[in-house]
């Protein structure tokens, strides 16, 4: 065999054919390809146990709740706790961290001023369109001097109001204007807006309010 027959001979023809049918045309190739079809695998380690969750105790969950309830409100209970329940403590903890830092509550809107209406008796008009007749009362002697009583009339009787309603009468008093509302009252019922006698003379009953009271300063 020279090198002008290489390849061609029929002898070495016959030779190349019996050793591929044997170990393939490349073996070497073969079995790299092999290689690293099997280090592209994933290597399984048969009952590997997955990685443990080490749950917060019963005490740092309730304290997570109680601190989320004042930090942040907005957010429900019960979704509080389910999350820290099912994470890792690690994570409850570095939750914990952050809502102390968040400020304590939310901020204090200022009080609307109570409107300074005098002492006397008015009527306004209710939210559903009614007349409501009302009574202040400011005593300025005595254990309660300074305090403003706000009491609603019902036939002969009067019903002290809570802080909130008492507020929003005063308001519907200042607005209507408190001579305004003072004399409606006459009107309506026939007695003084201020005094609280029962006018029985006709201009006294036309004004809504008796002579005297109506010569005294608003």
């Amino acid at each position: 065999m020279n090198a002008c027959t290489f390849g061609t001979d029929a002898k070495f023809q016959a030779s190349q054919e019996r050793h591929n049918a044997l170990y393939g045309p490349n073996p070497g190739q073969a079995i790299a390809d092999a290689q690293r079809a099997a280090e592209a695998q994933p290597v399984r380690v048969p009952n590997t146990p997955a990685p443990l969750i080490r749950l917060a105790s019963d005490k740092a969950v309730e304290y997570l709740v109680a601190l989320a309830a004042k930090r942040t409100p907005a957010v429900a209970t019960d979704a509080v706790r389910a999350w820290a329940t099912s994470v890792d403590r690690a994570l409850v903890s570095e939750k914990i961290d952050w809502l102390k830092g968040l400020p304590k509550g939310l901020p204090k809107v200022a009080a609307a001023p109570v409107a300074d209406v005098p002492a006397g008796r008015y009527a306004v008009t209710g939210n559903e369109g009614q007349t409501v007749f009302v009574k202040v009362d400011r005593p300025t002697e005595g254990s309660y001097a300074g305090r403003t009583f706000v009491k609603v009339q019902a036939g002969s009787e009067l019903y002290l109001q809570s802080a909130g309603t008492a507020r929003t009468l005063l308001a519907k008093i200042e607005a209507d204007g408190v001579q305004a509302a003072c004399i409606r009252y006459g009107h309506e019922l026939g007695e003084c807006g201020r005094c609280g006698r029962t006018l029985t003379d006709q201009a006294s009953r036309e004004a809504g309010i008796g002579p005297v009271c109506a010569g005294k300063a608003w």
